[in-house]
């Protein structure tokens, strides 16, 4: 019917569709996802770069897992034993090893996500699925700061996958009208209203400084002779071709870590047309490097809260705790306390909603995982008063 008011008008009203369509499109992103960058790239990145830094954030994972979960009132009476099953039931039916991804999300990235199920007659949840750090967005939070609209995609960074993400509710248990959910949860972090921050983030920079002197040894070594040592042919001055086909043998046959021990043999008519070989001042970086590479690893271990870097079979520098058994067993004490123990009972915490809706209120704690046999576990009484202080079902705001 456009083109009843002329060819004009109906291809001005054509070409204005397409900005309108992008218009709202834009308008609807910016609206509803707020244009926050992927905090979950770098966490990632130098988890997989640096092998101290990797070491000890997989190793804090396993810590705050331990060896699996446990209710210290479980056995109690009959009331308490029927959650404990109800409680394996929902385990059973949900993501394999579902606690020990959250725990490692938890100390990697600061937070993590839950997908929650509602069984048909919205009376239980029946099943919680992980939900992987980087493929959750956030919606724009409301005037009190809730967030109540996530966004999920496979892979935010495919440009040819033109797919929109799917929108999904965050956890209620008065709202029910949606049987998936998403839980969301995170270390509290100044001016961080959306995500979670990783507790590590202000050793960031020496992480990543220890990635640069991997890269710095590993292409000294893939180098060889150059650029540490300079030759020098002293039998005349050959052609560039001649030149190339000198260089390349002998970086072919004496550079990288195949080349040493090797036994260079030269021909010569006289001592005056030998080949010299001089080695190029580095200007003492090997000893920096060196210096660099001690101080990062105590600037890492000291960014992650480590007491000992035995924890986690790292041998140390004689300093601080870590030189004995009974030093180590007061390091593994000190750092279970002030680190491990704070991400467990925010990863209880944080499931607490759930496990009160299913009618599960058990003083819950995760098993810890000792790293070495000579360490007792806490008593009896110690483990009862931290677990009723930590109980989920006493925490529900």
């Amino acid at each position: 019917r456009l083109w009843l008011f002329g060819p004009a008008v109906a291809w001005t009203v054509l070409a204005a569709l397409a900005s309108v369509a992008f218009l709202a499109t834009t308008n609807r992103m910016t609206q509803y996802v707020p244009p926050l960058p992927f905090l979950w790239v770098l966490p990632l990145g130098i988890y997989l770069g640096s092998f101290i830094h990797g070491a000890i954030v997989s190793g804090v994972g396993a810590m705050i897992y331990g060896e699996g979960l446990d209710a210290k009132d479980r056995e109690q009476s009959d009331g308490k034993r029927e959650q404990w099953l109800r409680l394996q039931n929902l385990l059973g039916e949900s993501d394999p090893e579902l606690l020990r991804k959250l725990a490692l999300d938890l100390k990697l990235y600061g937070q993590c996500y839950v997908n929650t199920i509602w069984n048909t007659a919205r009376t239980q949840i029946v099943r919680m699925r992980h939900l992987p750090v980087h493929t959750m967005r956030a919606g724009v939070a409301d005037s009190e700061g809730n967030v109540d609209l996530w966004y999920y995609k496979a892979d935010w960074g495919n440009k040819k996958d033109r797919s929109q993400p799917l929108a999904i509710r965050s956890y209620s248990d008065t709202d029910r009208t949606e049987a998936s959910r998403v839980l969301q949860i995170k270390r509290y972090a100044p001016s961080f209203h959306y995500y979670g921050l990783p507790d590590y983030v202000g050793s960031t920079g020496y992480v990543q400084l220890d990635m640069e002197i991997q890269t710095y040894h590993l292409a000294n070594i893939q180098n060889g002779l150059f650029p540490s040592m300079l030759v020098n042919f002293n039998s005349g001055i050959p052609t560039d071709e001649e030149r190339n086909e000198i260089e390349r043998k002998v970086l072919q046959k004496f550079s990288g870590a195949d080349a040493a021990g090797k036994v260079l043999i030269t021909f010569n008519d006289g001592a005056e047309n030998q080949p010299t070989f001089e080695p190029v001042a580095t200007n003492g970086s090997d000893s920096m490097y060196e210096y660099l590479s001690r101080e990062v690893t105590h600037k890492v271990l000291s960014g992650h809260r480590v007491t000992s870097p035995l924890l986690f079979g790292v041998r140390g520098d004689g300093t601080g705790f870590g030189n004995n058994a009974d030093e180590l067993r007061d390091s593994y004490s000190l750092f279970t306390n002030t680190v491990v123990q704070p991400f467990q009972e925010l990863l209880l915490h944080g499931l607490a909603p759930v496990f009160a809706t299913n009618g599960i209120s058990l003083a819950l704690y995760f098993k810890p995982l000792k790293p070495a046999y000579f360490i007792t576990e806490p008593t009896e009484e110690a483990l009862a008063s931290e677990v009723q202080r930590s109980s989920p079902g006493d925490d529900r705001e």
